[in-house]
């Protein structure tokens, strides 16, 4: 774990991880034969990190490839600040932050990555493109944020991009955004849109295109809720698992038609 030693602990009390991974993009191999064949460099690979308080949590300032894997990254104004030439997120938890994941280039992925509770989850700048899958973008004051040229594929994304207060995703460019194939916390069209900035706010802006939606079997929520649950319907079992971090695993199963259903919930941080 990295993180601040001060007596009251804030965002900002130090810097944070600065990487400048190696300027060779390519390296030679040589064969049995003799004969040698020049290769991409595989990702430099960072896990199991923790990181608290930081002005940004970890830093990439150069064009390589990075793979970011059961990170862990709070309280800090930046959790992932990134504008190297490829980026993939897996399995992490970025939350509390001002500014969960800043991308300014560079291409990749995000996947089964949480980024929560911030005032903005991520945020595209530049020429970014990286893509958003399995995730859960939850919580926040802004899902995601996309500016400038860049072009994220968010399109059978099967993400959770929903319970945010004022927009769960905002296109501040030109270009339409495929972000279909992801819950948007309801089915209600209307719904969806009022929480969704593009051509129908401003016209200068593209159109973010959210159909079809996918519907999940596991719900995200600020609280304990039931959904597809009908009030006459009683309740013979229930069954509570923890799995990761703040997120719990409920099963119900309902005497009326005995079928089970299943529930991811997440509670509010402490702070």
């Amino acid at each position: 774990m990295i993180t601040s030693d001060g007596y009251i602990k804030e965002k900002g009390d130090f810097y944070g991880l600065i990487v400048e991974a190696d300027r060779r993009n390519q390296f030679e191999e040589f064969r049995k034969d003799g004969e040698s064949t020049i290769s991409e460099k595989p990702p430099h690979i960072y896990k199991n990190l923790e990181i608290n308080f930081s002005h940004r949590g970890i830093e990439f300032l150069e064009s390589s490839k990075f793979k970011l894997k059961n990170l862990r990254i709070r309280n800090s104004n930046y959790g992932i600040y990134f504008k190297g030439k490829e980026l993939i997120i897996e399995n992490s938890d970025v939350s509390l932050c001002d500014t969960g994941i800043y991308l300014l280039k560079g291409n990749g992925y995000i996947k089964e990555t949480r980024v929560a509770s911030s005032e903005v989850d991520v945020v595209y700048r530049g020429t970014s493109e990286i893509d958003i899958c399995r995730s859960y973008i939850v919580n926040n004051k802004i899902g995601i944020y996309v500016d400038e040229n860049s072009k994220p594929d968010l399109r059978n994304g099967y993400s959770y991009i929903c319970h945010n207060l004022h927009y769960n995703l905002y296109n501040n460019t030109r270009f339409d955004l495929e972000a279909y194939m992801n819950w948007w916390g309801t089915l209600n069209k209307d719904s969806i849109s009022l929480l969704i900035y593009d051509f129908f706010d401003d016209t200068s802006k593209g159109i973010v295109n959210f159909e079809p939606i996918w519907i999940p079997n596991i719900k995200v929520s600020s609280g304990i809720q039931v959904e597809q649950i009908e009030k006459e319907k009683t309740v013979d079992l229930v069954k509570i698992n923890n799995v990761a971090f703040r997120y719990i695993e409920i099963e119900l199963t309902l005497s009326k038609n005995q079928k089970s259903l299943w529930i991811f919930t997440m509670f509010p941080e402490k702070r």
